[in-house]
């Protein structure tokens, strides 16, 4: 509570930073600021093709090989171990985990080894003609407890081993979105050469700024209902200020 009291608002931190740049003086000509635009033509911006990128509802992972899509409304939250798809209300999740190899050979030794599944339903089936299995049951936890567990492990391409888990706040939130985050795992498929072209990281272009200022650049752009407000201040402009017709100005494509 007394954190973020004291926690200054986006404002007063913009604020404070324009008022030190401010001190720094110095002789910032066209021809250094061309300079600098050259240097970073072409630099990637957001995501790159490692990490994976979400483009509307899909989750595009070129060099794992895997797509997804989220059912609508619901959004992705790409994390170094971890891929949640998170229900719009956020208390209900799909969590995708990359299984280790010795983990075990087949998805019985996985549940069994791994996630300590000691009793429950398990249903074979294919996702994306991909050999799964799902469990919905209970594993065993510190001391024995006993804790729910529903889980559908996915042999995808290259020989790697996913768990798609279910979470959710409680157990009516978990039965409320069972169908959807069902969908969200069923949605799993092999990516496809037609998905290059969209799962293409952006970058940073420069170009004239058109006659219809920012307002024109976001409407052409991919970065969305966001897409004004970040584009000034990918331009140092946020805080107020423009860019005059005709001169340089950083976009993204």
């Amino acid at each position: 509570g007394n954190w973020l009291a004291s926690h200054p608002t986006n404002d007063q931190r913009l604020s404070q930073i324009t008022g030190i740049a401010a001190g720094y003086k110095g002789n910032f000509s066209d021809d250094a600021r061309a300079r600098y635009l050259q240097a970073i033509e072409g630099l990637n911006y957001g995501e790159s093709r490692e990490q994976g990128v979400v483009r509307g509802q899909n989750f595009f992972h070129e060099p794992l090989g895997l797509t997804l899509t989220a059912p609508a409304g619901w959004s992705f939250d790409n994390n170094p171990d971890e891929l949640y798809i998170i229900n719009p209300q956020g208390d209900a999740a799909v969590v995708m985990k990359l299984i280790p190899p010795n983990a075990g050979k087949t998805h019985e030794e996985i549940l069994r080894n791994g996630f300590k599944a000691n009793q429950g339903r398990t249903e074979r089936n294919a996702i994306g003609g991909f050999d799964a299995t799902y469990f919905v049951g209970q594993r065993a936890a510190e001391q024995n407890q006993a804790q729910p567990l529903e889980v559908t492990l996915i042999n995808g391409p290259g020989g790697r081993t996913y768990a798609f888990l279910h979470a959710g706040r409680d157990a009516a939130t978990l039965q409320r979105n069972r169908a959807a985050l069902r969908e969200a795992t069923a949605s799993f498929r092999a990516f496809a050469a037609g998905d290059r072209a969209v799962a293409r990281p952006w970058s940073i272009r420069t170009v004239s700024m058109p006659a219809g200022g920012f307002a024109e650049l976001a409407r052409r752009s991919p970065l969305g209902a966001q897409a004004e407000r970040q584009l000034k201040l990918l331009n140092g402009v946020y805080g107020g200020g423009s860019i005059a017709a005709g001169r340089p100005v950083k976009i993204v494509e």
